[in-house]
């Protein structure tokens, strides 16, 4: 597969004339022109990251350089045509760099490729085992790799999905935050108040309703349980009981943590623990808000309705899925999708010697992330996926690997649903099967007990 993909961009190289290979960076982008054949055309150049920079400097610097090549083409064949067509642009697709350079240059008519920043740093020392980097060698680098075939052509993605990306990319920051301030909550409970998550999650609506109203811990000893009841049982929907509130005001009375004498001080720490709790929920609606974006931005998606057809796959689980993938239809095979995860496996084998087999994890780890919550997901309600994760569980029991390694297993039933477009209906053979499975696996776990 990956000699026929390099033999398709080998053609796709055939009828142009020259390759520009870009690096980019934050302040200016560095060129590097040859021809076809990856000569060396005129002087490396540079331009800055501005409006002057890209329709004044790169063209007057660039022209130089076609210049240069119509002069030698003359002396020896005559006069040269070139057009934007025939110039291939090679950029390097490193952190956000790219992303402007690339619109840029396709909006103008260029052919524009990128070029991975590995592919870059394994061949620096090819040349003359030299294992310097500079931005003009990057930039030859990525040129010469673009005329060896190994690239993938530039596609812009459509307006809804590029608003999809955006929105996954910041929802992923956020919850970052989020896991930040419930780390910094749970930082303080420990000191003042150790005994709290091990009768209430401090992590719950819940939770962060009666910590807001009781910032100084010291409070909890004097509140009114029925009065407090009331209130919390409106919060929680019902599910939150008097005994649980009953058990805190009791933890605190005889609790281990360190309690603040002073009134400044405990002032202070009530401020400081209003101040998390408001951060926590802030970044909860915040999130919450995305969410509904995220939905309502591939809800009318055709192959939408089919992700979430399958069992225990919510709304926003399935949006956050084809934000990172992007259109599904642009994919011919599910392993497209594994490699862009980084689930692909590398392989270590020499002769008779047979490493041990990995996931590369070099691809998007948003992807990743929420292929393994599908994964989870689908092995505890998906009767065909369900059957593959208790087989793997009863030979080695290694719930995270096994986890994992239904990965293809799932992207291609995805893969199924998508390129058929249609919704998954459940297989009552595959339902049985999987009874008979679930019982034989929870024999081998009561021996194992």
């Amino acid at each position: 597969m990956e000699n026929t993909k390099r033999q398709d961009n080998m053609e796709y190289l055939s009828d142009k004339k020259f390759i520009l290979g870009i690096d980019p960076c934050g302040s200016r982008m560095d060129c590097v022109l040859m021809d076809i054949y990856k000569n060396v055309i005129g002087k490396p150049f540079s331009f800055p990251v501005s409006s002057k920079g890209f329709n004044d400097t790169f063209y007057k610097k660039l022209g130089k350089n076609l210049n240069y090549a119509r002069s030698m083409k003359n002396k020896i064949t005559g006069k040269m045509d070139i057009q934007r067509k025939d110039i291939v642009v090679a950029i390097e697709h490193a952190i956000n760099f790219w992303q402007n350079v690339s619109h840029f240059c396709h909006r103008e008519g260029f052919s524009v490729v990128l070029v991975n920043p590995l592919t870059t740093k394994h061949s620096r020392p090819l040349h003359n085992a030299d294992f310097s980097k500079t931005d003009s060698k990057d930039a030859f680098l990525i040129g010469e790799n673009t005329g060896n075939g190994n690239f993938i052509k530039y596609l812009p993605s459509k307006d809804l999905f590029q608003q999809g990306k955006q929105l996954s990319i910041y929802r992923s920051k956020l919850s970052k935050d989020l896991q930040r301030a419930k780390g910094r909550v749970d930082a303080v409970l420990k000191i003042r108040f150790p005994e709290c998550n091990s009768i209430v999650n401090s992590s719950t609506k819940t939770a962060r309703y009666l910590l807001k109203q009781f910032a100084d811990i010291r409070s909890f000893k004097t509140m009114d349980v029925d009065d407090v009841y009331q209130t919390v049982k409106k919060v929680s929907n019902g599910q939150f009981k008097i005994e649980t509130i009953e058990k805190l005001k009791t933890a605190v009375n005889n609790s281990i943590g360190i309690p603040f004498e002073n009134e400044e001080i405990a002032n202070d720490a009530e401020f400081i623990m209003t101040q998390m709790i408001g951060a926590v929920i802030e970044l909860d609606e915040k999130i919450n808000s995305l969410d509904e974006k995220l939905i309502s931005c591939f809800k009318n998606v055709p192959y939408f309705a089919g992700i979430i057809s399958l069992k225990g796959v919510s709304e926003v689980t399935a949006a956050i899925f084809i934000a990172e993938c992007g259109d599904l239809n642009k994919y011919t095979s599910y392993k497209q999708i594994e490699k862009l995860a980084g689930l692909n496996l590398v392989l270590a084998d020499s002769g008779k010697y047979s490493g041990p087999r990995k996931v590369s994890k070099i691809g998007n780890k948003r992807l990743r992330t929420v292929l393994y919550l599908i994964c989870t997901q689908l092995s505890t309600y998906e009767p065909g996926i369900r059957k593959k994760f208790l087989k793997r569980q009863m030979k080695n029991r290694t719930y995270k690997k096994n986890i994992i390694a239904l990965c293809s297993n799932v992207l291609r039933l995805i893969m199924a649903l998508v390129k058929q477009n249609r919704v998954y209906i459940e297989d009552k053979k595959q339902i049985e099967e999987t009874k008979i499975l679930e019982f034989k696996y929870l024999q081998i776990q009561k021996k194992a007990a």
